[in-house]
């Protein structure tokens, strides 16, 4: 067995680990599975180990689990034992589509998770199903440019600040789910730019790059946001296992600058910071705050005006995209006929 395989086996044993110790905790789990990169076969070194995870009751778990294990994050959700059992919901979620698609299942203590796995693989790539995932995609993105604008007007700054993340995520998935990939976010930029070029949409990405707010930004600008995302999480009150988690995940961002594009490494550094910044209270922590508004400022969302404008470039975008994405489907139905 190559180096390689052997990784993977340790990691997938590690997998099965956690599974394990999250039913010794209390959690009665149904199935449970790899998910994402990981599973799709895309891993890189900085990538988590993404898992999806079955309670056999109506209730799930809230919320998004994390664990360091070695200098690897595992990260899990635990949905509510009904939530894979409607086939047609799987169809329409991009996301949970392709999670369920590639799968490497640890755990089907009733076999429900490999009957749907080869129904949604049965189903995908039918033209319908390729379609409301797209729309899908823009109807987000749609709902998230609409936030955007009603708090930067109303002077929530924070607020718009995570809308613009959220437009900006969906906005990114619209190229994947239109040929059928899953959009990975720590990479969402090279993973978009890949499909962008598969579709032949070159003004795509730098309206991608302006509304993020990474055009014309240095490799030095780019380090000092690293710096900063850095910062903020040191100014938070998290406990030193969460930090670490959090650490591994910005030192990903470090690995897109030395492999990919600097630009690049922007995206998980501003998608993980905001998310922090609001899990650590906003503008009620001061050393976190002072940090944010530095990093907003570099890339053009610190202020009401900034936002506004940027609110107005994400719906520019938005408007591209559903022009291509009509386009697209006029030639497909043409060639289909």
């Amino acid at each position: 067995m190559s180096r390689e395989a052997d990784r993977r086996e340790n990691l997938i044993q590690q997998a099965r680990e956690v599974v394990t110790s999250v039913r010794e905790a209390g959690c009665d789990l149904l199935g449970a599975g790899i998910v994402s990169s990981f599973a799709a076969g895309d891993f890189t070194p900085a990538s988590d180990v993404d898992l999806l995870m079955v309670a056999a009751d109506k209730k799930g778990k809230p919320g998004i689990f994390r664990r360091l294990v070695g200098d690897r994050v595992f990260e899990w959700v635990v949905r509510p034992d009904d939530s894979l059992k409607d086939v047609d919901a799987i169809l329409a979620d991009a996301a949970l589509c392709h999670d369920v698609l590639t799968m490497i299942i640890l755990l089907d203590a009733d076999e429900s998770l490999g009957r749907i796995q080869q129904e949604v693989a049965v189903h995908y790539q039918k033209p319908e199903w390729t379609w409301k995932r797209t729309t899908g995609q823009l109807e987000r993105a749609a709902r998230a440019i609409e936030q955007m604008q009603k708090h930067a007007a109303g002077g929530s700054i924070l607020p718009a600040q995570r809308a613009h993340v959220s437009a900006l995520k969906a906005l990114l998935a619209v190229p994947r789910a239109i040929l059928n990939k899953r959009l990975t976010m720590a990479r969402a930029l090279s993973f978009c730019r890949e499909s962008l070029n598969a579709l032949g949409w070159p003004d795509y990405m730098p309206a991608i790059l302006a509304v993020l707010g990474v055009t014309g930004l240095s490799r030095e600008m780019v380090t000092r946001l690293e710096e900063l995302a850095v910062h903020i999480l040191a100014a938070t009150e998290f406990d030193q296992s969460e930090k670490d988690v959090r650490r591994r995940h910005l030192q990903g961002a470090r690995w897109l600058m030395e492999n990919v594009q600097p630009a690049d490494a922007v995206w998980p550094l501003c998608f993980w910071s905001s998310a922090i910044v609001e899990e650590s209270g906003g503008d009620r922590n001061r050393g976190v705050w002072e940090h944010w508004k530095e990093f907003a400022a570099v890339i053009g969302v610190a202020e009401k005006q900034q936002l506004l404008e940027k609110q107005r470039q994400a719906q520019q975008l938005h408007n591209m995209a559903t022009s291509l994405v009509e386009t697209y489907g006029r030639r497909a139905r043409i060639r289909s006929v």
